[in-house]
């Protein structure tokens, strides 16, 4: 497995050419990238609709777990507004960027309802950014995983545990571990960043993407070095302290530990 010292958005190089599907799009931050990239065809899925908080928290969780979320998510200033307003306007934004674009499709639609949409082996690049909780990045990537060619690639946003990230009931990495372990696909590389990105496809086709993205790295001139794969489910992000004059500041930094 590639670590890869560069934002997330430097798996964006594969979906060139390719049949894009995202789930989670916002207000298209990652989407934009992606554009540039030109893909065939990209399928922007989302209900643009403010969910009940209950389904963003484990059921069982045992704390009070309204108030932190809430700080976590409208006290970033994440979502101007407040959440119901913000995704309105993501979605009237998503809508006047590229609604009238013959090569994006935007689904207004829950996950579980869009993949229906599409045939088995028909998408290239997928990349889950939806629901963090466990259950629910699990149950997309069994999902949505037939549905992903043989030679296709699925990248998961947010793979990040930490404290942050428990307060926000992120889950990613751990159902993302769970389904590698359960499945055919293995993983291909990483980002350091904090809520960074992880690239996982079949085992039958690990060397070919391998050689292929690290060409495309070696071009960017994007560094990155070779880790055991196993080193993914032990994955973490700990804060690092460093001085700058008088002032200390802290960076959240991979940690294998």
């Amino acid at each position: 497995m590639l670590l890869v010292d560069a934002p997330r958005a430097v798996f964006q190089v594969l979906s060139e050419n390719c049949t894009y599907v995202e789930i989670g799009v916002y207000r298209g931050a990652y989407t934009d990238g992606v554009y540039q990239a030109k893909p065939s065809h990209m399928y922007l899925i989302d209900p643009w609709e403010e969910p009940p908080i209950e389904i963003l928290i484990p059921q069982d969780y045992a704390s009070d777990p309204i108030a932190p979320l809430k700080e976590a998510f409208e006290g970033s200033g994440y979502y101007q507004g407040g959440l119901k307003t913000a995704l309105e306007d993501a979605f009237k934004l998503i809508s006047g960027k590229y609604g009238d674009d013959p090569k994006v499709t935007i689904l207004k639609n829950k996950s579980v309802d869009a993949c229906n949409s599409f045939k088995n082996g028909s998408v290239d690049y997928l990349y889950i950014d939806g629901n963090h909780r466990y259950d629910f990045v699990l149950a997309d990537l069994e999902r949505w995983a037939p549905k992903v060619a043989e030679n296709g690639v699925i990248v998961l946003n947010d793979c990040y545990v930490s404290p942050i990230g428990k307060m926000q009931h992120l889950s990613v990495l751990e159902a993302l571990s769970t389904f590698i372990k359960l499945s055919d696909f293995v993983p291909i590389a990483m980002v350091q960043e904090s809520f960074g990105d992880v690239v996982i496809t079949r085992k039958t086709n690990k060397e070919a993407l391998t050689f292929a993205l690290v060409d495309k790295l070696i071009k960017l001139e994007q560094k990155f070095i070779i880790i055991p794969d196993n080193l993914v489910h032990s994955a973490k992000h700990k804060k690092m302290y460093f001085k700058s004059g008088s002032s200390e500041h802290f960076r959240e930094v991979l940690s294998f530990e």
